[in-house]
C-alpha cells in the first residue's frame, strides 16, 4: 500500500507510522498543488492512501470512482503533540481501507 501523507501533515507521522512506501508531497515535489490534482498525481504514481488534516476535502472532492481512500485526522491544530495520539488509529484502520472512500479520526 502507498500512501501521501498530505502537506498539512506533521513529517514526523511518517516514521512513526512505521511502513514501507509512506511519502510525504514534499519528497514528492507537489508542495502548493491543490486537491484535485493532487489526487490526479496521486493516480498517476500509483498511491493508494491519502492523509490530510483537510476537514474541506470531503466537501471539495468526489472521490468514490477514485482508487484512494482519504484519511482526514479530525485534529484542532495540526502540530506533532495532536497527531501523534492518532497513529496507532492509522496504523489499525489502513489494513482495512476501501478505495472510493473518506476516514475520519478520531
Amino acid at each position: 500500500m502507498k500512501i501521501l501523507l498530505d502537506e498539512n501533515v506533521h513529517a514526523k507521522f511518517k516514521s512513526a507510522l512505521g511502513l514501507p512506501d509512506v511519502f510525504t508531497v514534499r519528497e514528492m515535489g507537489w508542495d502548493g498543488i491543490i486537491n484535485g490534482k493532487l489526487l490526479q498525481l496521486m493516480e498517476e504514481n500509483g498511491f493508494d492512501v491519502l492523509i490530510s488534516c483537510d476537514k474541506n476535502i470531503y466537501f471539495q472532492q468526489n472521490i468514490t470512482a477514485k482508487p484512494v481512500a482519504i484519511i482526514v485526522l479530525n485534529v484542532l491544530f495540526a502540530r506533532w503533540d495532536f497527531l501523534q495520539p492518532l497513529v496507532p488509529h492509522v496504523q489499525q484502520l489502513l489494513p482495512n481501507v476501501e478505495h472510493g472512500k473518506f476516514y475520519f479520526l478520531p
